[in-house]
């Protein structure tokens, strides 16, 4: 229960955070808030990238057995 009162506190806190730089680089230049954007969604990208751990493939699952081709699958039967 805490993660999620500490998820929606997040989500509220992200969400003032962009309104008030939306308030303010867009009194100035519409451009500034579209480049702020970018460098945003680019910073969380690379955040994500260095934070979550790296994918392994799967080991092949064998059971001894070939698998079996269905012809019903790509074809009427």
């Amino acid at each position: 229960m805490r993660a999620f009162i500490l998820f929606s506190a997040a989500l509220a806190a992200g969400g003032m955070g962009a309104g008030l730089l939306a308030a303010l680089l867009g009194r100035w230049d519409l451009r500034r808030l579209f480049v702020a954007d970018a460098a945003t969604c680019l910073a969380c990208a690379l955040l994500i990238r260095l934070a979550l751990p790296h994918d392994r493939p799967a080991p092949p699952h064998r059971t001894g057995t070939t698998p079996r081709f269905n012809r019903c699958a790509t074809a009427p039967c």
